[in-house]
């Protein structure tokens, strides 16, 4: 088959990328490690470890802050805590040995007296940290232990700070970064702040691998749409997609230009579109794998018939001809009986 070849010489501007899969390098939900403490002021609440993977998590506060884990964002736990200060953090860190281009997911949320404003900050030593960002919480909707709620959910992607990438053990904060409160006052003692499904992810070498295509084949009428998906068990990030025509012999393939998706897209089928397709999917992990899918078969139906023929009685002689079945009109839009054609007579 022609497909190997005709990769080797795309362009990278024909392909697109996707974040639909990165290896999880630790993720903290509180579900198991419910973090419930009063260490004391200027002490850290430490030794905190993930649901997945492994790290340690923490959190310090200058005054004497409580910690508990109330309702999360779609689960039973999350870690909270009062008494905020400017400079008062949660803190997590992992090992990103053998990864790269990271991500740092989390949900958080405050009371109406807790911090708004925070920003997340890394480091690779644990004592200079450098901002990349900041956010602002909100105290309304609440988090329900059933249903999450996006709203306070924030992605960060630090592919572009290559100095977190490799290093036995990354610090990521999240710290309080103003003295205003969610309702735009000042923040109060017992006001509070919480995190849940603080997650860490990068790409490790993982090389892509196909667990499907939906549908697996169709059979349709033209003018219908129909779209082609493929769903990946695995794969680092950066993604990218090429989807192909390929013969129905399977010996040659065709790019189909501008199909750099998961899915693929036809908004009027016609019977032109008849015939295998297949797509690419290759990733940076360690040297541009690539996986091919399996084909899947278009046939399409052109002139679409929207209902059969039907069978006919005859006396011989009489001229007949089969005819698709006509849809009965309601009564008061039929014609008249006298003004009706009829067909041909017996004699």
């Amino acid at each position: 088959m022609k497909l190997k070849y005709l990769l080797s010489g795309l362009a990278a501007a024909l392909l697109s990328a996707s974040a639909a899969h990165a290896t999880n390098i630790a993720t903290w939900t509180f579900e198991t490690s419910v973090p419930i403490a009063s260490p004391g002021a200027g002490n850290y609440l430490t030794n905190i470890a993930p649901e997945v993977g492994t790290g340690t998590g923490a959190g310090l506060h200058a005054g004497a802050s409580v910690y508990s884990s109330p309702t999360g964002n779609g689960s039973s736990h999350s870690m909270s805590s009062t008494n905020w200060a400017v400079g008062d953090f949660y803190q997590f860190a992992v090992s990103t040995l053998g990864a790269q281009n990271i991500i740092v997911t989390f949900d958080t949320i405050s009371s109406a007296t807790g911090p708004r404003d925070f920003i997340l900050a890394y480091s690779t030593d644990g004592v200079n940290f450098t901002q990349f960002s900041s956010y602002t919480n909100g105290s309304s909707p609440s988090w329900s232990a059933t249903v999450a709620n996006g709203i306070y959910s924030h992605t960060n992607d630090l592919s572009s700070v290559t100095a977190i990438n490799n290093q036995s053990v990354v610090y990521f904060r999240l710290v309080d970064n103003s003295t205003t409160s969610v309702n735009n006052g000042t923040v109060g003692t017992g006001g509070t702040s919480r995190v849940d499904n603080f997650s860490v992810n990068g790409s490790t070498g993982t090389p892509p691998l196909i667990s499907g295509i939906t549908p697996s084949g169709l059979t349709t009428n033209a003018g219908n749409a129909v779209t082609f998906t493929v769903t990946l068990s695995q794969g680092d990030t950066p993604l990218y997609y090429q989807w192909y025509k390929q013969s129905t012999d399977g010996t040659t393939s065709t790019l189909i230009s501008g199909a750099t998706n998961a899915s693929l897209n036809f908004p009027n089928v016609l019977g032109a579109d008849s015939t295998n397709y297949i797509v690419v999917v290759t990733n940076n992990a360690p040297n541009n794998n690539s996986v091919t899918s399996a084909p899947v078969t278009l046939t399409v139906i052109d002139p679409a018939f929207n209902s059969q023929p039907v069978s006919e009685t005859v006396i011989p002689a009489i001229p007949c001809q089969l005819r698709r079945r006509r849809i009965m009109r309601p009564l008061h839009r039929r014609r008249p009986r006298s003004t009706r054609r009829r067909g041909p007579q017996q004699p």
